[in-house]
């Protein structure tokens, strides 16, 4: 007899382990039938179209589709894959810590999109760089810098996003 052990990040989202709904159900998408639009702004990195990595993220996503669980699950289309650079302001997590100070809570999501802007007219992008896939989640793939360089230069876009706007996300020093 073999016995499987599942990882505790699979395992969240089981109903056997965690019987409360997940974190973002009713608020970024629908118990059945798809995402939910969601009003915010984050800074996004996409795949380039036909590149490498965005090939390799079709072929996995493929493989993702083609297991009998599938249907379990909610995959993101292709037209919206993305790495995550900078957690922006999002209408459904007015939280201070997730907000800038300077700016009330109650201003429209509108508003902080064009106050957000206004703010990063002017500036200088950093070098480019690589990334690296440490673990394939349910939730997504979670990625750091490709080497020790590379992960400076992503540490450096995310500080001066935070500089810039004016908060720094609870997750800031993490991995993306």
């Amino acid at each position: 007899m073999t016995t499987t052990t599942l990882s505790p990040e699979l395992l969240q989202y089981s109903k056997t382990h965690n019987p409360a709904p997940p974190v973002h159900l009713g608020t970024r998408y629908h118990k059945v039938g798809g995402f939910l639009p969601e009003q915010g702004n984050t800074i996004v990195c996409h795949p380039a179209k036909g590149s490498e990595t965005q090939q390799a993220l079709i072929q996995a996503r493929e493989k993702y589709l083609a297991m009998p669980e599938a249907p379990q699950f909610l995959f993101t289309p292709i037209t919206s894959l993305h790495m995550t650079l900078f957690d922006g302001v999002i209408e459904t997590e007015r939280k201070q810590d997730r907000w800038p100070d300077d700016i009330p809570l109650d201003t429209p999501i509108d508003d902080m999109s064009e106050l957000l802007a206004a703010r990063l007219e002017g500036f200088s992008m950093f070098d480019p760089f690589n990334v690296a896939i440490i673990e394939a989640r349910p939730s997504g793939l979670l990625l750091e810098g490709a080497t020790e360089g590379d992960r400076k230069v992503m540490r450096a876009w995310r500080d001066a996003f935070a500089d810039l706007l004016g908060y720094r996300q609870p997750n800031h020093e993490g991995s993306t």
